[in-house]
């Protein structure tokens, strides 16, 4: 039996990079433009120099993520390109692989909780087979920039399996300190390379000490030891210093609220909400999330909405409930810390958006198991009382998690499904609607005569919903301007977003995606859709005036103003940014300018404050300087 289990994992898999295979979009999506689709540095690898430009240019963290850059420019390098449908299938094949590890840590766990060696195989089978076909796991698969968030999960599974495989055996012989170290060796290095990969893999040694605490409680051959003690201080103090963390410098975690729409309280407190609606959209494969989340109710206290109480009560309750239970079904107590422990970094305090998809991606693991256990307890009911059920039991919820992960699988080999079934879920959502917009904009690009007119007509119909919904916003605006100047430019609607933005500029800090459609505008106006100078001036007079502490605007409009050729008005506006301390931002502007006009000099004054200023990045900017003196 446990021999045809492997058998069903295998063809499990074998079936899901086949789907993955014959599905995959060959479109990229979303982030894939910044850190893959326009990234020059990957394709245009030659020598040492422009790999380490490649491997360099991920996320700006202190790690970088090189690691996860690298398997993106080691396949570029391979195939000479970036082919979206083939990223797709080295996810899939790396998907198959973690589920793989997962399955294995899920067997070594349940016998460190006294699982006879047959119940645990079995459900470590299907805790692996369960997690590999979580529907929720498709937009993480086939979101290529989402390697990053694989390979950290890859690591830490790694990672963790070496504990497991070393503690095991521990439990019952005496502590032999080689190995002890040859494991912690292999702990740090996959923490190291997760982190390297995204950070988010610095959870593995929390979730390891909790493992400790729960699992085997700090027994060595088969007595109490002082590893209980060490794995109670590794459990609590991290939690500790979170909160002492964000106390102490409190200034700055608000800071990096500035432009978002929520604070750091309110973050927590919708977060209560949103782990239970994670939970939810694992244990219930039949709902149709959608990708995008921006239309979640913010909590602005614990009756605001009233929800937020009971999620927090909730929570409580079921930690209360998993102790007391702890002898009884220890892995309760375990699946619930470690899926709040793997939470905890995108969960908590750091200014990101609320809710995402891949965020589950390692903390599944937990409601896998949770699952598989419960399953293996039914099934060794129905075997005494409806053996031909029991038969056919595992089969058929196999059969239900297929149903909706083929519809997932097929709503994501195809952009324009995609934003639409995201439409379908969310219709108060200004992204779905943007997204599916963008999704036919791009088919009418791909098309010719009557249906490139169709798309285009179905993607302004998408835009202008947008802006329905989002009527206090400026990136509607900006978006139909530009699609009208660019695809309709006879229609006299045009310069209405234009006359319209102004009284939207009222100076409050600018969300990220409010930005990035100022910045799109001002490229927008300098090159392909110059609009008309009685409507562009109140704009930027607007930009200049209310947001002259933003320097992200001023930067933007120093720029416009070069590539427009108005240099007192640059000059102007690089006055109003000299003024704040900003010498990366000066130096960066200069170098640009230098570079533009091939100033040798210039290029290399500016280069000095900018490796004092820029980190990790610094080695890029000497890179840019030598190529462009070369």
């Amino acid at each position: 039996m446990i021999f045809r289990g492997w058998i069903y994992f295998g063809a499990a898999c074998a079936t899901y990079l086949l789907a993955v295979a014959l599905l995959a979009s060959d479109a990229f999506l979303f982030d894939d433009a910044t850190s893959l689709q326009y990234n020059t540095t990957l394709v245009s690898l030659r020598d040492a120099s422009t790999w380490r430009d490649a491997i360099l240019s991920g996320v700006a963290t202190p790690f970088g993520r090189i690691v996860s850059m690298s398997s993106f420019a080691l396949q570029a390098g391979i195939e000479g390109s970036l082919d979206p449908a083939h990223l797709r299938i080295v996810n899939a094949l790396l998907h198959v692989v973690i589920a793989v590890l997962l399955s294995q840590c899920a067997r070594h766990l349940l016998s460190g909780l006294g699982y006879n060696n047959e119940r645990g195989r079995l459900v470590a089978t299907f805790t692996g087979m369960l997690w590999l076909l979580f529907p929720l796991h498709v937009s993480t698969v086939l979101y290529p920039v989402q390697r990053m968030t694989q390979l950290a999960a890859l690591f830490s599974a790694a990672g963790y399996l070496s504990y497991l495989r070393w503690r095991v055996p521990v439990t019952h012989t005496a502590l032999h300190w080689p190995a002890a170290i040859h494991t912690l060796f292999w702990v740090v290095s996959f923490t190291l390379l997760g982190a390297l990969s995204k950070e988010v893999a610095l959870l593995l040694p929390w979730l390891i000490a909790w493992t400790e605490l729960v699992v085997f409680r700090g027994v060595v051959n088969a007595r109490r030891h002082w590893l209980a003690r060490v794995a109670l201080v590794a459990s609590v103090l991290p939690l500790i210093l979170l909160v002492w963390g964000t106390l102490d410098g409190w200034g700055v975690v608000h800071d990096g609220y500035r432009y978002l729409d929520f604070t750091p309280v309110e973050r927590l407190l919708t977060q209560l909400r949103i782990l239970w609606l994670y939970v939810g959209w694992l244990l219930i494969p039949f709902n149709d999330a959608g990708f995008v989340h921006d239309d979640l109710l913010v909590s602005t206290g614990l009756l605001q909405p009233a929800t937020t109480a009971i999620a927090a009560l909730a929570w409580a309750a079921l930690f209360i409930v998993a102790v007391a239970m702890r002898r009884r079904v220890p892995v309760l107590l375990f699946a619930l810390g470690f899926f709040l422990i793997a939470h905890a970094m995108e969960s908590s305090v750091l200014a990101l958006e609320l809710a995402f998809e891949h965020r589950n991606y390692l903390p599944s693991f937990a409601v896998a198991l949770l699952l598989a256990t419960a399953l293996a307890s039914l099934l060794e009911h129905l075997r005494r009382s409806m053996p031909d059920l029991a038969r056919v039991l595992p089969y058929l919820l196999l059969v239900l998690l297929a149903i909706p992960l083929g519809q997932r699988l097929y709503a994501w080999s195809d952009p324009v499904t995609m934003a639409a079934t995201s439409v379908v879920a969310h219709p108060q959502s200004p992204r779905a609607h943007y997204l599916l917009g963008q999704a036919r904009e791009q088919a009418a690009a791909r098309a010719t005569g009557d249906e490139r007119i169709t798309q285009l007509l179905a993607a302004r119909e998408a835009y202008l919903a947008m802006a329905a919904i989002d009527d206090d916003a400026i990136a509607p605006l900006v978006i139909l301007h530009r699609f009208d100047a660019r695809h309709f430019p006879g229609n006299p609607q045009q310069h209405r977003w234009l006359t319209a933005l102004p009284e939207r500029l009222d100076g409050a800090p600018l969300p990220a995606t409010q930005y990035n459609a100022v910045a799109a505008l001002l490229d927008c106006l300098g090159d392909r859709c110059m609009g008309d100078p009685d409507t562009t001036a109140p704009v930027l007079l607007a930009l200049e005036t209310r947001y002259r502490g933003d320097l992200r605007v001023q930067a933007a409009l120093y720029r416009y103003y070069l590539y427009r050729g108005s240099e007192g008005d640059a000059q102007r506006v690089l006055r109003i940014i000299e003024a704040s301390p900003s010498e990366g931002l000066i130096a960066r502007l200069q170098l640009e300018r230098a570079m533009a006009a091939q100033d040798n000099g210039a290029m290399l004054e500016a280069v000095v404050p900018l490796y004092r200023n820029d980190g990790l990045r610094r080695q890029r900017w000497f890179g840019a300087v030598l190529g462009a003196q070369d």
